[in-house]
């Protein structure tokens, strides 16, 4: 008909990509939620934690040898493992939450997502987010995964925090 259509204008993902699901301490891609990980491998990562604390994930007081969650933490970062501690304080386990706390950049989930970045650099990667209340998820291989956000109360809805964790 010689009249030109221009393509639908890029609109970005609606769901949470995959590649954010990995954590990056200073760019470098290490571990993903949902990946099993121990504190000789996190040692070798991230070096020492500032603190280790654990909560029973279960009723531990019938089944003592139940998972427990242990969650380790990192100046700007918390890594939350459904596993074991031991006397010695090793520990070993599923990554089923990460936090990202405060706005040092030196944490990443995927290459681009950090605390401190403003809403609007979140809606340029996911202009969606809005509509969902900035809850970003997704199904992989049977396995929910949701992400969340908390905003200061700022001019540029600065993100305070994030939390990446498995769900269902």
């Amino acid at each position: 008909d010689g009249v030109r259509r221009r393509p639908p204008p890029h609109r970005g993902p609606r769901g949470l990509q995959g590649a954010a699901l990995c954590l990056y301490p200073l760019g470098q891609k290490t571990s993903k939620c949902g990946d099993r990980a121990d504190s000789k491998q996190f040692g070798e990562l991230f070096g020492d934690p500032v603190m280790i604390a654990r909560l029973p994930a279960a009723d531990t007081t019938l089944n003592p040898t139940a998972d427990k969650e242990i969650s380790i933490y990192y100046s700007s970062a918390t890594v939350t493992v459904l596993g074991s501690l031991y006397d010695d304080d090793t520990w070993d386990g599923r990554i089923v939450r990460i936090r990202l706390r405060t706005t040092d950049q030196d944490y990443t989930l995927g290459t681009s997502i950090l605390a401190g970045m403003t809403r609007d650099d979140l809606l340029m990667l996911y202009p969606f987010a809005d509509q969902t209340d900035y809850v970003l998820e997704t199904t992989i291989d049977e396995q929910r995964y949701e992400m969340t956000f908390t905003f200061a109360d700022d001019a540029a809805r600065t993100i305070t925090g994030v939390k990446l964790e498995m769900t269902g």
